[in-house]
């Protein structure tokens, strides 16, 4: 969730914190085996000085697939 929020909180203003926490939040995905997750993180990443309606739209889609994510493993035996 850490990463979640920081993204929601640079969502107006990008820049390398937006990048930074897309990039790190894009690895524990990848790690955990959420892929759609992490594909949809890596192309946030490039989104650090797009507009920040950009950025909203994606932070959109990643809280979706982050909540689906967690209701996945949560359960999972």
């Amino acid at each position: 969730r850490g990463y979640l929020d920081t993204l929601a909180a640079e969502m107006a203003t990008g820049g390398p914190t937006w990048r930074r926490a897309a990039h790190g939040f894009k690895g524990s995905a990848a790690n955990l085996g959420a892929a759609a997750l992490a594909a949809e993180l890596a192309a946030a990443e490039a989104l650090d000085m797009a507009a920040a309606e950009a950025r909203a739209q994606a932070l959109h889609r990643i809280a979706h697939m982050f909540e689906h994510s967690c209701a996945v493993f949560r359960s999972r035996p």
